[in-house]
């Protein structure tokens, strides 16, 4: 705050609640200040302990980040940072923002977070939109109203001002891999504060023993009091960041009119030769696009200061009026224009600024715009700072400028259309309006399966209840969404459904088991009129009633040791009983190329050679058919089909059939058997084997019988469990018709081999 101030004395330290006035007493900007600076500290502290860091009222949230095309609008409303209220009256492109400096083509403004100036809409990416807000400090220069014009010229106080900048982040990370909560090393590089620190002091010197002697060099020498300002010029670390420095606070300021070469008109000259311009000092041209921007302005030095006029020796700049369009301005700085922050080996580290000011910088990090006021008082020759324990002065971290930092969204922007991923406000309702959702009843409940019918619905005998409540209150008409999570069964016939709560103040609904998924959920969420979820979520979950799924402890019982679950101990007690003998059975035959495989049909070898499934109701073990011959196709070929054959048995005509065993490969994925001939065979049934025989005067039609070992094929889980693969045939139709097989295979004795037949044909006929 570059005001004419006397000092700034709040300290939250000292848990001062209230400033008293006293009678007769001298009055004082300070202690005024103050009063407006406990207020203040006392109503953000309880907005935040109420609010959180950020937060919009539910009724009446603003800041929210809309789409049209490619722009980005920002909607009316409130939103607390930090405990502060920012408001934004009406909905506006966010080119249009009131706090952001904008170009003549008003197309051009600085939005992105390196403060750098693009012209909207920015390049394609992945953008974090956020709000960026802070307190200015603005006097009669800034906002004339604030001059009472009957006083006829002098001004009185200033105002604070509440900033609010809604800018970007581009982000390199993947949309997919962002949300509001998301940990970006580029945001906490943006939102970091400064952490380099200055201490200050008045000159100290040798302490003589003789108290009639003053050291002339000890102590502020200057025969008024001031307000010292140090600002940050150029950011930066120690030794590469400069500042500058006021002994009157930076107050001295006056309207920039116009320009002539090196000639600055200007409004005034100052109050006096003390709080005024003149030669040798130097002066900061600037504009509200430097403050609004936290960009240091351009440094000059004065040779004279005549008639309103500021005669500058540019310093190899180039100054141009019409690069400062947004209010211009001029302010007196007492430093020799920019100094470095260092520390220098002479004299501890302190530098010197005038009259037995010093000042001394840590390391770390400075920011343009950071400062420190240090008060200078004539009468005990001293600066007011904090010392410590050892009468030492302490390093304090800057007063200010505090930029505070909120997200609003998470949004992409493909090159000509917005695209909001996420909205990032935290939203509340108002205290008495807060609404509680609790549990009531119909968790945990458990429902038998139809074995006979898994695509039944599984109805669950109590509803799913929750409540809502404000206090100890029901709330009548309050929206709660039932929602399926896991498993495919439906609440009320639907995946999800809202309904309202009643006089009681509780909402329920039906849920609808599937008959397959043993664990499943649903989510109760209360929500508001546009269906957005304002509370952690209820969730119900419910079981299949399944023997297979309760464990068994066999006790004492050796019998049924290796039993894990109460299915298990009922299959070993059924084989010990003489029940059925459980297997692996299959269910049915099909071609990898699509079409069922059928017994006694006709089968196209370009089909057959691409191979076969056989479908079995149990996970098989794959090292029982992988490089093993449990799973094999034998075809049966003529006899004689060959010269010598005829020669030697001295015929010419069929008389027998020669099995011959297929090449392949067989393998076990879950529950299915893949067999498939290898390439030479799939060559030689395709290209010679019904040429050969067609040349010897054979129909070109070949008996195959696909065998599946069912003996030596076992359960993954179960080494007991054998495949039953025994197939029953029967006949559908005249007797012309094929034989048919009935599925699934099995005759209630443990093992058993598959065996079914067909005919390899090459073409349909």
């Amino acid at each position: 705050m570059k005001g004419d101030f006397t000092r700034d004395t709040f300290n939250k330290e000292k848990h001062y609640s209230s400033v008293r006035m006293q009678q007769g007493r001298v009055q004082l900007d300070a202690d005024w200040n103050e009063e407006l600076d406990i207020n203040s500290y006392r109503i953000e502290t309880e907005t935040i302990d109420t609010i959180g860091e950020s937060g919009a009222p539910i009724n009446d949230a603003g800041f929210g980040i809309t789409t049209a095309g490619d722009d980005l609008l920002i909607g009316a409303g409130r939103y607390y940072v930090n405990g502060i209220l920012y408001e934004n009256e009406n909905q506006l492109p966010i080119l249009l923002q009131p706090d952001i400096p904008h170009n003549e083509d008003n197309n051009s403004i600085v939005i992105l977070s390196d403060k750098s100036t693009v012209s909207f809409p920015p390049p394609a990416g992945n953008y974090l939109i956020f709000l960026d807000v802070w307190q200015r400090h603005l006097t009669a220069l800034e906002d004339p109203y604030i001059r009472e014009s009957a006083l006829g010229g002098p001004d009185t106080t200033t105002r604070i001002k509440t900033i609010w900048q809604v800018k970007l982040l581009q982000t390199e990370e993947q949309i997919s891999d962002i949300n509001c909560l998301s940990e970006l090393e580029s945001w906490n590089e943006l939102i970091s504060q400064s952490s380099g620190k200055l201490s200050a002091r008045a000159e100290t010197d040798e302490q003589s023993t003789d108290p009639c002697i003053i050291a002339p060099g000890a102590g502020y020498r200057r025969l008024e009091n001031q307000l010292y300002r140090v600002e940050v010029h150029s950011a930066g670390q120690r030794g590469k960041a400069t500042f500058k420095w006021s002994r009157d606070n930076g107050s001295i300021v006056v309207n920039w009119l116009a320009q002539d070469g090196d000639n600055l008109s200007v409004s005034s000259l100052g109050r006096d030769k003390y709080l005024g311009f003149s030669s040798g000092q130097w002066i900061e041209l600037f504009d509200d696009s430097n403050e609004l921007c936290n960009t240091p302005g351009l440094l000059v030095k004065i040779i004279k200061a005549v008639d309103n006029v500021i005669t500058i020796d540019p310093m190899g700049q180039v100054i141009d009026f019409t690069e400062f369009p947004d209010n211009p301005r001029i302010r007196r700085w007492d430093s020799d224009g920019e100094m470095l922050i260092s520390a220098p080996v002479n004299n501890d580290g302190w530098l010197k600024l005038e009259d037995g000011v010093e000042v001394k910088f840590s390391t770390g990090d400075y920011k343009t715009g950071d400062y420190w006021l240090i008060p200078a008082r004539t009468a005990k020759a001293d600066v007011e700072w904090e010392m410590d324990d050892s009468n030492n002065p302490v390093f304090e971290l800057p007063k200010g400028i505090k930029h505070d930092y909120c997200r609003l969204a998470v949004s992409k922007f493909d090159g000509s259309t917005w695209t909001i991923i996420s909205d990032c406000r935290k939203l509340f309702p108002p205290l008495t309006e807060m609404l509680n959702l609790f549990y009531v009843s119909g968790d945990g409940q458990e429902v038998m399966p139809d074995v006979s019918n898994f695509n039944q619905l599984l109805p669950l005998p109590q509803l799913l209840k929750v409540g809502i409540s404000n206090g100890q209150h029901p709330v009548v008409n309050v929206l709660v969404r039932f929602k399926i999570k896991i498993g495919n069964g439906n609440v009320q016939g639907n995946n999800e459904i809202i309904i309202s709560t009643g006089i009681d103040g509780i909402a329920s609904c039906e849920w609808n088991l599937d008959s397959l998924t043993q664990s499943q959920q649903v989510e109760a969420n209360l929500v508001d009129v546009n269906e957005n979820q304002i509370h952690l979520p209820v969730i119900f979950t419910a079981n299949l009633s399944n023997a297979a799924n309760v464990s068994y402890n066999p006790g004492k019982c050796d019998n049924l040791k290796e039993a894990k679950t109460v299915q298990d101990a009922i299959d070993i007690l059924c084989r010990m009983t003489g029940g059925r003998d459980p297997g692996i059975h299959v269910k049915g035959l099909k071609l990898i190329s699509g079409s069922e495989l059928q017994n006694d049909t006709e089968i196209l070898v370009q089909d057959f050679i691409k191979g076969i499934e056989i479908v079995c109701d149990a996970n098989i073990e794959q090292d029982t058919v992988k490089n093993r011959p449990t799973c094999y196709v034998t075809i049966y070929l003529p006899y004689p089909i060959n010269n010598a054959d005829r020669q030697l048995w001295d015929m010419t005509e069929l008389v027998a059939y020669q099995p011959l065993v297929l090449a392949s490969s067989a393998n076990a994925d879950n529950n299915s058997i893949i067999w498939k001939p290898i390439d030479n065979t799939s060559i030689w049934l395709m290209s010679r084997l019904f040429q050969s025989l067609v040349r010897h005067k054979f129909e070109p039609k070949i008996l195959a019988r696909l065998t599946v070992e069912g003996n030596f094929i076992w359960n993954s889980k179960d080494k007991d469990l054998f495949l039953d693969g025994e197939l029953f045939g029967f006949r559908k139709g005249d007797s012309n018709s094929p034989t048919r097989l009935r599925f699934p295979s099995g005759n209630d004795v443990r093992g058993g081999n598959l065996e079914m037949w067909f005919y390899l044909v090459p073409e349909k006929r």
